[in-house]
């Protein structure tokens, strides 16, 4: 086993040297084990003033396990784990001031159920000072912390037979938390918070600061299940992790292409949008009680041609301010959903607050809409 020996004179870990740039390969049939105990960890990051290029995983596997207490470290990179194929297994890791932690492409990276013990788990993946400070992509913000492409599978997130909360992945201060081309996924026990548009961005970048990102640029149906169901019964409390919570940022989960989407139980505070879904011909289901408090527009659905279920979901705005009175503050916006008569709008059992509209309906014939309101206004165009 090669260990570089750290050359910074008040730091302590493994060091990569920036000339010439230095790379991890794993290709197929090898292993790469970073493991620590509670009185080693394992740190890999650069001195001086330059990122270096990362871990690249072609088709092999590579494991990260870790004390909760002494987590694994990977600083510095410009893409710290690309995984193309193969397998990843991560549990307790820190991913700091990359340009992006993860990269996984064309392949499956799926576990099988919430309680499987490997996966992404425990994870703090975060931009410290939000914004990187090497060079080459100094005074930028990290770009994704996960980003997937043609992944058929995948789990992101882990809920542990005992200590739950010391399996939640948190991420914050990037342009996208999770973000995904043509990829399945199922997203659970994640914190997100400050996932915004960079201030110095040029033009106007609709989809940044979307804390998930998913979209489809083809025709395939893939499932993108957020959440799950909250089982109130004894001896079911573990699954209160089954929630994603989003706070503080500028979008929660955006949708954009053909997803059979299902979102239950998630905490949505302090948000431009909770949930955006555009341009989608499969089913949209969001219920099981997501909550959404101080988020300036709750759910918009614009044109998804297939069945919609909204249903049993708290909207609450405490604050009530209506700045931008043309349509600031609706809780439930359904527009262009129905070419074919037969599809279903459904929006039931939801409690709606001091949100200046409640529901907004263009274009769409809503079947059923049984809703408790409190002072708000309900348009239907």
């Amino acid at each position: 086993m090669a260990q570089l020996k750290s050359r910074c004179s008040s730091s302590d870990g493994y060091v990569v040297p920036n000339t010439p740039p230095f790379e991890i390969i794993v290709n197929t049939g090898g292993i790469l084990s970073m493991n620590s105990s509670l009185t080693n960890p394992s740190r890999i990051f650069t001195c001086g003033n330059f990122m270096w290029p990362g871990i690249t995983n072609n088709g092999g596997i590579v494991i990260i396990d870790a004390a909760f207490a002494r987590p694994t470290e990977i600083k510095d990179a410009i893409t710290a784990i690309e995984s193309i194929g193969g397998t990843l297994k991560i549990k307790s890791a820190v991913f700091d001031q990359n340009h992006i932690a993860l990269d996984l492409k064309n392949g499956a990276f799926l576990h099988s159920g919430p309680q499987t013990g490997d996966g992404l788990m425990g994870i703090d993946f975060k931009c410290t000072g939000g914004v990187i400070n090497k060079s080459p992509h100094s005074s930028e913000p990290s770009l994704a912390h996960i980003q997937l492409t043609n992944v058929s599978d995948i789990q992101i997130g882990f809920i542990g037979a005992a200590n739950h909360a010391s399996y939640t992945n948190n991420f914050s201060d990037a342009i996208y938390g999770i973000k995904a081309i043509n990829s399945q996924a199922t997203i659970m026990n994640n914190s997100f918070t400050s996932i915004n548009n960079p201030t110095n961005s040029s033009g106007n970048c609709t989809y940044c600061g979307s804390s998930i990102y998913f979209e489809n640029t083809d025709n395939v149906s893939r499932d993108l299940t957020i959440g799950n169901i909250y089982n109130v019964n004894s001896g079911y409390e573990w699954t209160e992790y089954y929630e994603n919570n989003f706070s503080n940022s500028k979008n929660g989960i955006t949708i954009r292409g053909d997803q059979s989407v299902l979102i239950q139980s998630n905490e949505f505070s302090n948000l431009y949008q909770g949930i955006r879904c555009n341009r989608n011909l499969f089913d949209v289901t969001i219920n099981e009680e997501n909550n959404f408090s101080d988020v300036k527009f709750g759910i918009i659905l614009f044109n998804v041609r297939n069945d919609i279920l909204i249903d049993g979901n708290i909207f609450n705005d405490p604050t009530e301010r209506y700045e931008n009175l043309n349509f600031f503050r609706t809780a439930i916006s359904i527009q262009n959903s129905n070419t074919i008569p037969t599809n279903l709008v459904n929006i039931t059992n939801n409690t709606i607050s001091k949100y200046r509209i409640g529901i907004h309906g263009l274009n769409s014939q809503i079947t059923a809409l049984w809703v408790t309101v409190f002072s708000l206004i309900l348009v239907i165009l």
